[in-house]
């Protein structure tokens, strides 16, 4: 059974304040990011070139008002925090979206994006003293 998304996606929302490379990403990029990781819902165009590592077909498909640091921010994720089988090609994005939900939050999981019920509980006894 898969743990409350509230509670269990609390780290992955973390990364958004706590690390200065990703603070700037706009929030319908970080939504964009979860749907497809954590619910498997294919991206737009746009992102779905961002995830395969186009990043030619991602700036002719970009809209004029997104800004280039926010495509660093967005790489600089996947790179640093994204399970490696999410993104990189256009046959990991495909693969990744015939996952699972229970399979991609293992794999989110091992990236130590997601808690477990467990660690839930254990996260809020220990900061709750």
């Amino acid at each position: 059974m898969l743990p409350s998304q509230a509670t269990a996606h609390a780290k992955f929302w973390a990364i958004f304040f706590n690390d200065a490379h990703t603070a700037a990403m706009p929030a319908e990029w970080q939504h964009e990011l979860s749907n497809y990781l954590f619910h498997g819902f294919t991206p737009g165009s746009f992102h779905d070139s961002l995830f395969a590592n186009d990043l030619f077909s991602a700036t002719s498909l970009s809209h004029p008002a997104n800004e280039w640091h926010w495509i660093q921010s967005f790489m600089y994720f996947l790179f640093h925090y994204a399970p490696t089988e999410s993104w990189g090609s256009r046959a990991k994005v495909k693969a990744w979206l015939k996952l699972s939900e229970a399979d991609r939050f293992e794999l989110c999981h091992a990236k130590n994006l997601v808690m477990t019920d467990a660690e839930v509980t254990w996260h809020t006894v220990a900061t709750s003293r």
